[in-house]
């Protein structure tokens, strides 16, 4: 069970929003196109709640997100649920974080173990300054 940081203080409170997880993400895909980018932040990104390192590619997708009003960032209601509307790909796309690539690139993922054996073996080719006598 997906629990809001709010209701984790307040056990009557329930989000009066869908909370977007792992497994409910699928619902929010929407038809259209989509690009394929590679992560050029050295520091990484998060995208459809994976981190997304340094040289990793993969997809935007299109996505319905729910609308929220820009005064109190609280979604904005409609009949009892939220509103929700379309960020294509292309809205999604960061020049700052991303570049795109071709579409025939395949797709890469850096494990937390990948890369931390990429650094240990970065820091294990370095060399080390000689001792002073």
């Amino acid at each position: 069970m997906i629990v809001d940081p709010q209701q984790e203080k307040n056990k009557n409170y329930k989000a009066p929003w869908p909370i977007k997880t792992f497994d409910n993400i699928g619902d929010n895909y929407a038809e259209g196109p989509q690009i394929k980018v590679k992560c050029i932040d050295p520091r990484g990104i998060y995208y459809n709640f994976c981190r997304r390192r340094e040289g990793d590619v993969f997809n935007l997708i299109p996505q319905y997100i729910p609308e929220a009003d820009p005064n109190t960032m609280k979604p904005v209601m409609e009949n009892g649920k939220p509103k929700m509307r379309l960020v294509t790909a292309e809205e999604q796309f960061s020049s700052a974080t991303m570049e795109r690539v071709d579409e025939d690139e395949p797709e890469t993922i850096t494990t937390a173990k990948d890369a931390i054996l990429k650094v240990q073996n970065d820091l294990d080719g370095a060399k080390v300054p000689a001792k002073r006598k």
